[in-house]
């Protein structure tokens, strides 16, 4: 999806991408700043990957996103936590996450907690696990500490 697609409309409420092709999201692609807008439907898309800041919420009060049934793995915190700081909550049913090193950060920022719904990868649901999880799991120190 080219930059820019979706940001030149200060009125847009919905974005629905449900059911695509889109592997990836690049860099400022997404723009929402009214203040009622209301959710970005990735549902059962084909998304791997968000670029940092290609979604980029300034003004809704709060922001559903679903990524349920995409085929993202990895919960990166330079892409996710400045989206979840804005107070969007986000669906990521289905999703065959990883509990590596790039999804650590998550169990330390507990008010993001209610905020991700069904984030489970294969030791459990992502909020609720602890810094031993991820070494017994990789077998090696991650460089995020919690």
């Amino acid at each position: 999806m080219p930059a820019g697609l979706l940001m030149s409309n200060p009125y847009l409420r919905k974005v629905n991408l449900r059911n695509n092709e889109l592997e990836k999201i690049v860099a400022l692609t997404i723009l929402l700043m009214h203040p009622d807008a209301e959710i970005i439907d990735l549902k059962y898309s084909s998304t791997q990957f968000l670029e940092l800041d290609a979604i980029i919420i300034d003004g809704p009060k709060s922001l559903f996103i679903d990524m349920a049934h995409t085929k993202i793995k990895k919960l990166e915190e330079y892409v996710w936590q400045p989206i979840l700081e804005q107070n969007a909550t986000i669906n990521f049913e289905a999703c065959d996450l990883e509990c590596g090193c790039t999804s650590q950060w998550l169990p330390a920022r507990e008010e993001f907690h209610p905020l991700v719904i069904e984030a489970w990868c294969y030791d459990g649901w992502l909020p609720a696990l602890t810094k031993d999880d991820f070494i017994m799991r990789n077998k090696v120190n991650c460089t995020i500490v919690l």
